[in-house]
């Protein structure tokens, strides 16, 4: 499996954690004796917590928030109508009627057509039977972008990823009975589907005898500083 392979590459076959966040998410642990478990790799139906699927998920429910008036997030909102146009499978053709918080007054009774037509078009759209979690998962950077640009919302789905592949680690730390996981900066390797570099991923140094190293690989631990923090 790819997670396998980094550890492998990452920890010269030795003891250690990999945590991969892709399209999805992974963990795999070994210990000195070569005892292996896996934390998380269920999918995008059950799990694959941190990944760029979950990322974008949380995004997309936000924007949908916006539609609903539920919330006044505009940001996420316009970032989805600039995502769904531009998909390759199927983008989504529909006029854009007024002003960028149109829909959402039209959700408390300003001109509820507009809103209306518009969540039916995106409701089609996000539910195209040959629509996959990785086509999703391509929002996930412009949630990374939101964040950059200061948005407290963007910033809190990443704090969220960053805790919740943090939590892989721990658990991983824990069945394998060490004291510590030390997490160390590293390259890029796929998980879930997505797209792979040439980059290796390192291990980590070990800041105490029982500390087991952790290595980080995938698109969104490469990529996005705010999860890795």
């Amino acid at each position: 499996t790819d997670a396998y392979i980094a550890w492998a590459s990452a920890h010269a076959a030795g003891a250690g954690i990999v945590v991969i966040a892709g399209t999805g998410s992974i963990c795999l642990g070994v210990d000195a004796e070569g005892r292996r478990v896996r934390v998380g790799g269920w999918g995008p139906r059950f799990g694959d917590e941190g990944s760029a699927y979950a990322i974008a998920r949380s995004g997309i429910r936000r924007a949908l928030e916006v539609l609903d008036g539920r919330s006044d997030d505009d940001a996420f909102l316009e970032a989805l109508r600039s995502f769904a146009a531009t998909s390759a499978l199927e983008p989504l053709r529909m006029p854009v009627h007024g002003d960028r918080g149109r829909n959402r007054r039209a959700a408390r009774g300003g001109a509820p057509g507009d809103a209306n037509e518009e969540a039916r078009a995106l409701t089609d759209w996000l539910y195209h039977p040959q629509r996959s979690a990785g086509d999703l998962a391509r929002f996930a950077p412009m949630v990374d972008e939101l964040a950059a640009e200061g948005n407290a919302g963007a910033q809190a789905i990443l704090a969220s990823a960053g805790r919740a592949l943090a939590a892989l680690v721990h658990a991983a730390g824990r069945q394998l009975r060490h004291g510590t996981a030390v997490p160390a900066g590293g390259g890029e390797r796929g998980a879930g589907g997505s797209a792979a570099t040439d980059d290796e991923v390192e291990p980590g140094t070990p800041a105490e005898a029982e500390a087991i190293p952790v290595a980080l690989g995938g698109g969104v631990l490469r990529h996005s500083e705010r999860v890795r923090q």
